[in-house]
């Protein structure tokens, strides 16, 4: 049977993520301009050319779903609450100070973030909590009956019919259920950044190592976990209120009680055989040539260093999110900032560039923008230096039709063309791709406001006729690079294909229309620089509006309210190239088909917005999206914006219905042909929606790493589009799998959200879930009342198939719907992974503060054990809620101190019932506010 189920995991896994035969469509060559028009699952016409006009697609304003019937009053019997008459002790909360922006990724190991020599000073909180109250050995009781659901699901990877509680069945030792303890763990460290922590281990009473899965004595120092230091760090203040904390500041917990879980179950054993177990897979499978579907091919080893230190890699996260969401808010010196910060993360090395100084008179602005242009140029020739002509000529012919052209399957190609894709990969990595990062600084150059006001001043004294232009040009430069050509301030209409011999287009003002624009390997560079005006543009060709097909593209749009339409690799979008969009203001609408909107393959794509209300829609590989050897980034500042990604293409799942997504933050390769790359969404301010199919939003897969981040205001994230690509009907019932923070097969993905009462939906799999070999987070710091739509099962701080994944909230009243909350099943199929050398799986739900609502049943202020002793649903009271327990708790005590005794009732009663009453009134007494 395994044999059996092995080989169709080799004929079938083009499919998705496992098992199952795509459903019919056509995938076959479809030339330079996309596919057909291909029909919906119901015979119905669906529109790929191009997205619906902005009206047609506008949302309406988000509303709060209702919470179901069975979440409004939860009961369990294992609810056990915090006495505030015990004891009370401390805990501390290690708030490490900002650090200052710096290209400089951070060593990371799981124990140590940062050598004991780099660590950056911390200060803490003294949080007043009561003490651990741990329950002894007669305590441990069976997981409650509402737990899991019952009900039978299909496999994730095969599709078979599965019974949910049997693949969380209990361990043979008994540890499956485990336990209800209350309060913090005694033992909470301090941040394991601080000089001279401890980094011992205490291995699991039962843990066995083999020699075929023991770390090398070269690579044992990565596998220690930090013990208590007996230094107390200064104690501050607490600041008023949870909301005072940021994202940066909170993750220490998180780590400290994922720590401190897994100490306090004698489970660290397992954790560090764990991940030994993930460098050794990683290792096996970095060849080329390897016998295993998953292979070395375009790995990165930031990558890497992420998935082998899975709780310390969730700060890393953090901190490369915000310096890079901070770099393109602070001009062209931010941008330059984030381009290196991204270089760095894919590996690459290069010069670091010199300060750029902008003209301020208009003529010298214009000669940096020509000398700018040629730098772009010359970027470009040291990219491709490495290769043969004749290696080049092939990358250039075949790059759209094996990464583009040929598929409508988000996960891999048509099987036909993975041979020629992976030959466009391993040419790409033949590449100087630190060539291509030079040309994105010298794009960076050309964003700075004080250049473009400089070149708003250009009198407007010559009359140029341009073939290809309709309206006035003032000025033409002849460069090495091509021609530069300077529009006046009305109204011009560009037919950039018809001006192939033009480099750059500065346009001083006007409602303008640029139409097509294509870069490729025939027009290697464009730059469009349009000062004032509500621009349209238009293109049905790959490449086009800052896209690039093995070239270099820049579009910057200063004001007004513009329209962006295209197909294809369009919008801040790469292949084996450079892409670059930035708006700087207005009320934008980007509409694009696949491998849009901040996406790259072999390269770089870049999309920020800095203002307005925007509305972004997307069918595939968009919106902040990096595979093989590409880094992809959405970065919007400002203004409540609508995320749309999906709704065209069938899903790679047949036993589920839905559509492919691939889109928002989210890094992945190409399932038998490559590893991922790198993917960001980042949102800065405003009440956001985001909709996304499958693989959405803040994940990795096959061994990429994705991150989406929405740093302020109250966001609604809709698990499954609410209609079609084209604005018709849903063609199938609402269904999302993998969103919300995920890693699927030896990936890494976050989802981050640092404010607001916000909203996330999906159905399987998701909201902090890993799988087969893959670390999920969702991470919400805010303290506002939020609501985890997880409808299905596999969700919410979900580990499954030797896999991690983590939910942490902080603050607010929040719904959990669903029952699988922080549940790490002790079962893992073998076709996947053997147990015990695998080590097994981790499952966290971490929450802080509030009256939350789990549909598994789970008590508030508890910790509770979720199948396997690596699954854990950890809820904890704020110290400002502890204190009013504590104080409802003494003026209840004083009250009965002086109160009348009753009368001794004159009616005998039994021992039995006198005992029982006794118990009763004590139990009572002990918890007088009504938990």
């Amino acid at each position: 049977m395994v044999t059996f189920l092995g080989a169709m995991v080799l004929l079938t896994a083009f499919s998705g993520g496992g098992l199952g035969a795509q459903r019919d469509h056509n995938t076959g060559p479809f030339g330079l301009f996309g596919p057909p028009e291909p029909t919906g699952p119901r015979g119905q016409a669906v529109s790929a050319k191009f997205a619906p006009q902005p009206s047609e697609v506008a949302l309406a304003p988000a509303s709060r779903p209702t919470i179901p019937d069975s979440l409004k009053s939860v009961q369990s019997s294992s609810r056990k609450l915090i006495d505030p008459a015990a004891s009370p002790t401390s805990f501390r909360i290690a708030l490490a100070n900002p650090t200052p922006l710096s290209p400089t990724l951070v060593p990371l190991q799981d124990g140590t973030d940062i050598s004991p020599a780099d660590a950056e000073p911390s200060t803490t909180v003294e949080v007043a909590i009561p003490e651990s109250n741990t329950s002894d050995a007669s305590d441990t009781n069976v997981l409650d009956s509402a737990s899991e659901d019952t009900s039978d699901t299909k496999d994730a990877e095969s599709g078979e019919n599965v019974d949910p509680t049997a693949s969380d069945e209990l361990d043979a030792g008994g540890d499956g259920a485990g336990p209800t303890v209350h309060g913090p763990p005694t033992n909470l460290p301090l941040d394991a950044t601080e000089a001279g922590d401890a980094a011992t281990t205490t291995p699991d009473a039962t843990a066995t190592t083999t020699p075929e899965t023991a770390p090398g004595p070269e690579s044992t120092d990565h596998l220690t976990e930090p013990e208590p230091t007996e230094e107390q760090p200064p104690v501050i203040e607490e600041p008023e209120g949870p909301s005072a904390y940021t994202m940066e500041q909170l993750l220490p917990l998180l780590r400290s009680e994922m720590e401190n879980g897994l100490q306090s179950r004698q489970h660290e054993g397992i954790y560090q055989r764990w991940r030994a177990y993930i460098g050794e897979r990683l290792a096996a499978t970095e060849s080329r040539t390897s016998s295993f579907e998953m292979r070395g091919n375009c790995r990165l080893p930031w990558y890497e260093q992420m998935l082998k230190a899975p709780i310390a890699a969730a700060a890393e996260a953090e901190r490369f999110s915000r310096e890079m969401h901070e770099g393109f808010g602070r001009g062209s010196a931010g941008m330059v900032h984030s381009i290196l910060y991204a270089r760095e993360a894919m590996g690459l090395k290069g010069e670091v560039p010199a300060a750029f100084v902008a003209p301020t008179d208009p003529e010298e602005a214009l000669k940096v923008v020509e000398a700018e242009t040629v730098a772009a140029r010359a970027g470009l020739s040291k990219a491709i230096v490495t290769l043969s002509a004749k290696e080049a000529d092939d990358l250039q012919q075949n790059l759209l039709t094996a990464f583009c052209g040929s598929s409508m399957t988000g996960h891999t190609l048509d099987p036909r063309f993975a041979p020629l894709a992976r030959r466009m990969c391993n040419l790409m990595e033949k590449m100087d791709r630190s060539g291509l990062y030079d040309s994105a600084i010298a794009f960076a150059h050309l964003t700075d406001d004080v250049l473009q006001d400089s070149l708003s001043k250009l009198p407007e004294t010559e009359l140029i006729q341009v073939a290809g232009v309709s309206g006035t040009v003032i000025r033409e430069v002849s460069t090495s690079a091509g021609r530069i050509i300077v529009g006046g301030r009305g109204n011009n209409v560009y037919n950039l294909d018809q001006m192939n011999d033009v480099c750059g287009v500065i346009d001083l003002g006007g409602d303008d229309r640029y139409l097509e624009g294509t870069v490729k390997f025939t027009r290697p560079i464009l730059i469009i620089l349009d000062l004032d005006g509500n621009d349209y543009y238009e293109g049905r060709g790959p490449g086009v509006q800052g896209g690039a097909v093995f070239g270099c593209s820049l579009l910057v749009d200063r004001h007004g309210n513009d329209i962006y339409r295209a197909s294809d690799i369009a919008q801040g979008s790469a292949l084996c190239g450079v892409g670059i969009l930035v708006d700087t203001d207005g009320n934008d609408y980007y509409g694009g088909v696949r491998r849009v909107q901040g996406q790259s393959l072999g390269g770089l794509g870049i999309l920020v917005d800095k203002n307005g209300r925007d509305q972004y829609h997307a069918a595939l590989w968009g919106q902040g999206f990096g595979a093989p050897l590409g880094f992809g980034v959405l970065d919007d500042a400002h203004g409540d914006d609508t995320y749309y990604c999906g709704g065209w293409a069938f899903d790679g799942y047949p036993e589920t219905p839905g559509y492919d997504g691939w889109g928002q933050g989210i890094g992945a390769g190409l399932r038998q042909i490559a590893c991922g790359g790198i993917g960001l969404i980042l949102e800065g301010d405003g009440d956001d929606v985001y909709e996304y199919d499958y693989m959405g939003h803040g994940g990795g897969y096959w061994a990429g790493l994705g991150i989406a981040r929405d740093f302020s205001g109250n966001d609604t994230r809709y698990g499954g589009t609410r209609k079609m690509y084209d604005g018709s009907p849903r063609g199938e019932r609402m269904y999302q799998r993998f969103g919300c923070g995920f890693g699927c097969h030896y990936a890494i993905g976050f989802c981050f959200d640092d404010s607001g009462n916000d909203v996330y939906g999906g159905t399987i799999m998701g909201m902090g879930m890993g799988w087969d070999l893959g670390v999920g987070y969702l991470c919400d710091a805010g303290a506002g009342n939020d609501v985890y739509n997880g409808t299905g099962s596999q969700i919410e701080g979900y580990g499954a198939q030797a896999a991690m994944g983590v939910l942490f909230d902080y603050g607010g009243d929040d719904v959990y719907v669903g029952r699988s909350q922080g549940t790490a099943p002790s079962g893992i199929n073998p076709d996947y992974h053997q147990l015990p050398q695998c080590g097994g799986n981790f499952g966290f739900v971490v929450d802080y503060g509030g009256m939350d609502k789990y549909g598994s049943g789970v008590a508030n202020n508890a910790v509770t054990q979720r199948g396997s002793k690596g699954g854990f649903v950890i809820d904890r009271p704020l110290k400002e809620e502890y204190d009013a327990m504590r104080a409802e708790y003494e003026k209840a005590a004083a009250a009965r101190a002086t109160s009348t005794p009753p009368a001794k009732s004159t009616t005998t009663r039994s021992n039995t019932t006198n005992n029982t009453r006794r118990r009763t009134n004590n139990r009572n007494n002990a918890l007088p506010y009504g938990w």
